[in-house]
């Protein structure tokens, strides 16, 4: 090969399945250890956080440092209650599946908190454009009829859909839920729009949205930051990786 000439660097894993990983490249901070910003501050306070991982548990299982909320009590059972809920709802809607009661089920396992706390988060009135996996926004609050998400799911006579959506797919207008879609990202520039249309009407309400991370391969996920950033719309854009 001639000198200066071009060579395609084709990456390798450091290890093979069976084989062990050698994680001794990655450079974790402690819990607690990372700082966290002012929740009004400009943007570029935050870059360095895009370099690091935020931990709040250390490894005893307790919250430490300035990112460990402090929740009363009572909030935080209703919170634990709410993923529990969200769990054993998820195993037996998967069980169902598996028996060919229902045709489709996506889990949601692992992700529990993403979803219940935003719920316990967010306002009344704000709208929230979910994907399959965010259950606990519904789960965690005390109105919503579990028997109807499951009728949902049968699509007999009690399904509020009508049998118009796949299971899984719910919706909920009263509840700020909208219309879940199969389609990819979709849900990053629907709630950049609706963020941007509560702020032209003076509202108070904001919008949150949540993809998987392989949707972040999609133009609806660019498309929405632009507008995001450049009209700086009341929207909580969640990445989930799944």
């Amino acid at each position: 090969m001639s000198p200066g000439s071009l060579r395609l660097h084709v990456p390798e894993p450091s290890a093979r399945p069976g084989q062990d990983t050698d994680f001794s490249y990655l450079h974790l901070s402690r819990a607690g250890e990372v700082r966290r910003p002012a929740v009004d501050g400009p943007a570029v306070d935050t870059a360095d956080l895009a370099y690091t991982l935020v931990r709040v548990l250390d490894d005893d299982g307790r919250a430490v440092g300035p990112w460990a909320p402090q929740i009363a009590a009572d909030r935080l059972r209703h919170g634990l209650r709410s993923m529990m809920k969200t769990r054993a709802y998820d195993a037996r809607m998967l069980i169902a599946q598996r028996q060919k009661k229902i045709s489709f089920y996506m889990q949601c396992l692992g992700e529990e908190a993403v979803a219940v706390a935003h719920a316990l988060a967010l306002a009344p009135g704000d709208m929230c454009f979910p994907t399959y996996r965010q259950q606990g926004l519904l789960l965690a609050r005390d109105d919503v009829s579990m028997v109807e998400m499951m009728c949902q799911l049968l699509s007999n006579e009690r399904d509020p859909m009508k049998g118009r959506q796949l299971p899984v797919m719910y919706s909920s207008r009263e509840h700020g839920f909208f219309s879940i879609s199969g389609n990819l990202a979709t849900q990053f520039v629907q709630a950049v729009g609706w963020a941007m249309a509560s702020a032209m009407k003076r509202d108070t309400k904001i919008a949150a949205g949540w993809i998987g991370d392989g949707s972040t391969a999609e133009s609806d996920f660019h498309a929405a930051l632009v507008f995001a950033s450049t009209y700086k719309a009341p929207v909580v854009l969640n990445i989930v990786n799944n």
